[in-house]
């Protein structure tokens, strides 16, 4: 028997098309067969079905011959899904991994509800598993991705992207919440379903519950969403490791937190930003190794809330008026190259904290806060920032830390108004026939004590001995006496951190 040729598939399209009075984009869009309209040579080449209602739409039937005849496709496949059944996925054989929400009855124009398009796209991303794993029990999903194709999309109800899955990605569009959206949801959650948040209060329950990574390398980018003052938050990890939330994203209209993470590590971020009088955190980590990069957040109550371990924050520049551009409760944490604007960093009983190479700009501070029973200050490290445009104190502490250790806040530069504190500062004193020399550095020191003090003395005069100490320091004021009358200069440095037994610092 004689094989169709190109012309005769195209010419049988068009025949088939024309029989059915519909134009073939509605006969694709919509999932329809042509088992009815075949003709009779033509039909051992199409796939069998018992059933008519099941049959492939046109595009995939024709590809389908097309590459059984000749060896290879006339276009490359693509599922497309209709809104009422995807039950012709098994006529795929090699199905695409760009999943369009349209192609799943979504709404790009954002007049209808598009949840169960999502929910839909989600379920026919997981079967594209290519049978290889990435951590422990989690499936390749070899890319898989759900694309808005710059359409806006209005949901209604959260998203769920189930644990055991990586390598999936979402882009390119908009999400707005209903007004009815759950006030307690967010707008896309990975690895859960419907469940309570962690308690946001403390990390450590996250820590303690001992479950393992759920979801591996999950991105979102060029992603515009819109909670619309409804929604709890955007983006909720769950013992995610490796996932990317960036670039070139706004996320607004939340009311907890913009993006949060419980548990997981190794977070690569960029960028969320403002609605106006806000209650919210834009991100809160409540996981440990996360590093969040090059972020400009427009207007929080808190711009970054981070009470775990090991996250790294550079390039942060967050505008946030009369709120906080950074809380710290965790512990070695670094905050590099960041620009808190016309807000502050607060940092609550610091453990191995660094922060260097900032701009802190029309009144931002850093504050250290002592925080319980027995608050310590342990590693801090402060230095290289730049503090302009405000006359306020440079470093702030709010209570009394029990004990500093091993920390340097200091070396950086002020604009004409703004006040330098430091934990370390040197001062000189000459006094003529003197057996005293006080120092008072209460208004350059961080907190109102000393811990250690060294000092050295300039006698004037050829073969003048004298006895001469250092007395106990009394809050930021140091004594220097000696036994007798003396001209002499008195070079003193203290240091408000203490050093750990044996323990070097060198800054």
């Amino acid at each position: 028997m004689a094989l169709p040729s190109p012309s005769s598939l195209l010419l049988f399209a068009l025949l088939a098309s024309a029989t059915a009075r519909l134009p073939l984009k509605h006969l694709h869009r919509h999932n329809l067969s042509f088992h009815e309209l075949v003709p009779t040579r033509y039909v051992q080449h199409f796939p069998q079905t018992t059933e008519p209602s099941n049959a492939p739409p046109l595009a995939t039937v024709l590809n389908d011959v097309y590459a059984r005849v000749y060896g290879r496709a006339l276009i490359p496949p693509r599922p497309r899904y209709s809104p009422e059944r995807i039950d012709f996925l098994p006529y795929l054989k090699t199905p695409s991994g760009v999943l369009p929400i349209s192609d799943f009855g979504g709404d790009p124009t954002g007049k209808n509800d598009s949840s169960a398009a999502f929910e839909r796209a989600i379920d026919a991303a997981l079967p594209l598993w290519n049978g290889r794993h990435l951590a422990e029990g989690i499936k390749d999903l070899g890319g898989a991705t759900l694309t808005l194709d710059g359409g806006i999309y209005l949901i209604s109800r959260p998203l769920y992207i189930p644990g055991g899955y990586g390598n999936m990605h979402w882009r390119d569009g908009s999400i707005v919440a209903s007004e009815s959206f759950p006030a307690d949801g967010f707008i896309i959650t990975v690895g859960a379903s419907p469940a309570p948040h962690f308690d946001t209060e403390t990390a450590t329950q996250a820590r303690r519950l001992q479950i393992g990574d759920r979801n591996q390398f999950m991105s979102f980018s060029d992603l515009y969403v819109d909670g619309r003052d409804t929604a709890s938050g955007v983006l909720r990890f769950t013992h995610t490791i490796g996932a990317v939330v960036g670039p070139a994203n706004l996320f607004i209209g939340f009311h907890d937190a913009g993006v949060l993470i419980e548990g997981g590590h190794e977070f690569f971020f960029g960028d969320p930003r403002k609605p106006s009088q806000q209650t919210a955190a834009a991100i809160r980590l409540l996981g440990n190794d996360h590093v969040l990069r090059d972020v400009v957040i427009f207007s929080a109550k808190i711009g970054v809330e981070d009470r775990a371990g090991a996250n790294t924050h550079t390039g942060v520049h967050s505008w946030n008026g009369s709120g906080t551009a950074m809380l710290v409760t965790g512990y070695s944490t670094r905050i590099l190259d960041s620009y808190p604007d016309f807000n502050s960093i607060i940092v609550q009983n610091p453990n191995a904290v660094t922060i260097t190479g900032g701009f802190f700009l029309g009144g931002a501070q850093i504050i250290l806060r002592a925080h319980g029973s027995e608050p310590t200050c342990k590693g801090l490290l402060v230095r290289d920032n730049q503090f302009s445009y405000t006359d306020r104190d440079t470093v702030r502490v709010e209570g009394n830390f029990t004990k500093v250790v091993d920390t340097f806040v200091g070396a950086s530069t002020i604009g004409r108004s703004a006040k330098l504190k430091t934990t370390r500062a040197v001062r000189q004193l000459h006094k003529e026939n003197a057996t005293e020399w006080l120092f008072d550095f209460s208004d350059v020191l961080v907190s109102p004590s000393i811990a250690r003090v060294m000092y050295s003395m300039e006698i004037e005069g050829d073969g003048v001995f004298v006895r001469h100490a250092s007395r106990p320091a009394d809050g930021n004021r140091v004594r220097v006496e000696t036994d007798v009358a003396v001209t002499a200069t008195v070079i003193m440095e203290v240091d408000q951190s203490e050093l750990l037994q044996g323990g070097v610092m060198n800054v």
